[in-house]
């Protein structure tokens, strides 16, 4: 009986174990990944999902005369030259700018290529920790 218990210990410790180091790894991918998304590179890549609202129709024009860009096709680093220029302007955009980037560097927000992209990235990063 002892015997049994003894072994059904070293199961659990081992299993114990084994759970941590993937709870660690899935914590080092998802850190990893915020850090892909704040880089200057994954900005360029990534349009910028507006959704139908007067809020975002009015950041998509500003966004428009400031970049000089009449196709309404904007990357999310193009959300950091509107932020740099609402802290220059009073701040009256503040909040809904802030709301816009929030959505665009949310993981849901990416393309299913460039999520597959960073992931690999990520995931190679965290290599050490399987």
């Amino acid at each position: 009986m002892i015997k049994h218990i003894k072994i059904l210990a070293i199961i659990c410790i081992v299993l114990n174990s084994k759970a941590d180091t993937s709870s660690e790894q899935s914590v080092c991918i998802n850190d990893a990944l915020i850090q892909i998304l704040k880089t200057d590179q994954s900005k360029k890549e990534r349009l910028v999902i507006f959704n139908e609202t007067s809020d975002d129709d009015e950041l998509k024009e500003l966004l428009s005369q400031l970049k000089q860009n009449s196709e309404n096709t904007f990357y999310v680093i193009d959300l950091d030259t509107l932020w740099n220029w609402d802290r220059e302007n009073e701040m009256r955009f503040i909040y809904k700018i802030l709301d816009l980037m929030n959505r665009n560097y949310e993981v849901e927000s990416l393309n299913p290529s460039l999520k597959n992209k960073y992931l690999i990235e990520a995931r190679h990063k965290c290599k050490g920790l399987t």
